[in-house]
């Protein structure tokens, strides 16, 4: 499976927010209407690698999934 990346604004929709993913990406994934796929946020300006490598995690490969989300809501959301 190969992860695609894109940039884009979230859009008010009704009293909530969404994004529009390309057509070209839809469809290369073989996505369809309703699917479930996952959503990964990252604020521009500041990116994941940065948020771990300030926190002193340089190598994660040691870390649990729960260690990574901790540092993950930490350092990017501000989150405790």
């Amino acid at each position: 499976m190969i992860m695609q990346s894109f940039e884009t604004k979230p859009r008010k929709w009704g009293n909530s927010y969404g994004v529009i993913i390309p057509k070209e990406i839809f469809e290369n994934e073989k996505l369809g209407p309703n699917q479930r796929i996952r959503v990964t946020i990252e604020p521009e300006g500041r990116t994941l690698g940065q948020a771990l490598w300030e926190s002193g995690a340089e190598d994660i490969s040691d870390k649990s999934t729960d260690e990574i989300m901790r540092i993950i809501d930490e350092e990017l959301w501000g989150m405790k």
